[in-house]
């Protein structure tokens, strides 16, 4: 999970994006996956729950942004820096 981060950090870099996360956010994600039969499925679901969570902050006029990846209970969530 932590390769996938990284790897998606660096695409979000090319919009002007900075993607940080606490070591929560990988660990929530790994237990999410586990149950997952493939690796593709695997990195979609990652995929999806960052870009979820990324998406309503993509409006913001100034870049770069700084978002930060959160893990509380009720599941990922992101913040702006």
């Amino acid at each position: 999970v932590k390769r996938l981060l990284d790897d998606l950090a660096g695409r979000y870099r090319v919009s002007a994006i900075d993607l940080a996360w606490t070591p929560g956010v990988e660990q929530v994600l790994a237990d999410r996956v586990l149950h997952l039969p493939n690796v593709r499925q695997r990195e979609r679901y990652v995929e999806e729950q960052v870009a979820a969570s990324v998406r309503p902050h993509l409006d913001q006029p100034e870049r770069p942004i700084r978002v930060r990846l959160t893990a509380p209970p009720s599941g990922i969530e992101a913040e702006v820096a």
